[in-house]
């Protein structure tokens, strides 16, 4: 059962969590840029790793009705 608003508020949360993750990218590249050529290739891979793992922990935590949610994550299994 959908609270009145919730579409609205899933609208606004999906909006923020995409700015954060573009706003989280950026400055990873802005740091890898700094510290130049091998190190920078490993600032962007970790940050892209923390996002993808916080996601899925999210999606994970987040409850529901019992069906399962995370089909297409590296843990799910056939």
């Amino acid at each position: 059962m959908l609270w009145p608003g919730s579409t609205l508020l899933a609208w606004l949360c999906a909006a923020a969590l995409m700015g954060a993750v573009l706003a989280a990218v950026h400055h990873a590249e802005v740091v890898a840029h700094r510290v130049g050529e091998p190190f920078g290739t490993l600032v962007l891979a970790v940050a892209v790793t923390v996002i993808e793992v916080a996601l899925i922990v999210s999606v994970m935590l987040g409850g529901g009705d019992g069906r399962p949610r995370c089909r297409a994550t590296p843990s799910s299994r056939r």
